[in-house]
């Protein structure tokens, strides 16, 4: 027996920035359905795989969980990568049989190497923040957005938030790194009709988030109740009002936690 040979390449670089694209559809039996799944992911692809390749990232892992993309030049490559493949993803949703993109995005080292086992060979990624972001991309749906980013992404753009919509949506915890990031929505990738009424509702948004971080449950369910009036489609307000309602019943900590999301 020939034993196989079997090598492990040089690391090839640290890379940055990490994105993950998930691709749903609102019909659960279509995202249930491999060979519907297969199409819509083959179709991501051909349209994603030239604008990561423009904005200096590279896939890195394909599954059923989405497409993992590591960036290695800077934060920016990776938001602007992600908002060109919502924008066009999306519009193309009837074409795709109904399936969408969303994406997630944070900031941390990513470290990359080829795996050699005699004619197999395959691309190593480690990461602790891969399954972070895996949890934002498909965390999207019952957020209503497009594009879900942690705030150690942002602080790394220049001008973040004047050159990118964008509403601060909560805290999310990864226990694989023991941080709590900011959350944020960023709403470039989306129609232009969500983003004008999320544009719009922003500043009382913000202000509801604010008041809950900091133990105002009262004030701020009047925000997003206020908030509501004017979009009613909007899930991130009916969940904050949800948990409001729990804390001014006086449950416990658990029962209405800081944290939307905790992985």
């Amino acid at each position: 027996m020939v034993e196989k040979s079997f090598h492990i390449g040089q690391t090839e670089g640290t890379y940055t920035a990490l994105a993950n694209i998930f691709i749903s559809s609102d019909d659960f039996s279509k995202s249930r359905n491999s060979k519907q799944f297969l199409k819509a992911l083959i179709s991501t692809l051909k349209l994603a795989v030239p604008l990561i390749e423009a904005n200096s990232g590279r896939v890195i892992k394909v599954s059923a969980n989405g497409i993992s993309v590591a960036f290695e030049r800077n934060a920016e490559d990776a938001l602007i990568c992600g908002i060109s493949i919502c924008q066009q993803a999306n519009a193309l949703a009837d074409i795709n049989d109904g399936f969408s993109v969303s994406v997630g995005i944070t900031y941390g080292k990513v470290f990359i190497s080829d795996v050699v086992c005699g004619s197999y060979s395959t691309i190593v990624a480690v990461s602790e923040a891969l399954e972070l972001c895996s949890v934002l991309s498909s965390a999207c749906r019952k957020a209503d957005a497009s594009i879900l980013i942690t705030s150690n992404l942002a602080d790394h753009i220049i001008g973040f938030k004047n050159r990118f919509a964008s509403r601060k949506i909560g805290l999310i915890h990864s226990s694989a790194e023991n941080k709590t990031y900011t959350l944020y929505d960023v709403f470039d990738g989306d129609s232009a009709e969500k983003k004008y009424s999320k544009r719009r509702s922003g500043l009382l948004f913000e202000t509801g988030v604010e008041h809950f971080l900091e133990d105002r449950p009262l004030q701020a369910r009047s925000c997003f109740i206020e908030l509501l009036k004017y979009d009613r489609s909007d899930k991130i307000a009916k969940r904050y009002i949800q948990l409001c309602d729990k804390s001014i019943s006086g449950g416990s900590e658990k029962t209405y936690p800081k944290y939307l999301t905790t992985i």
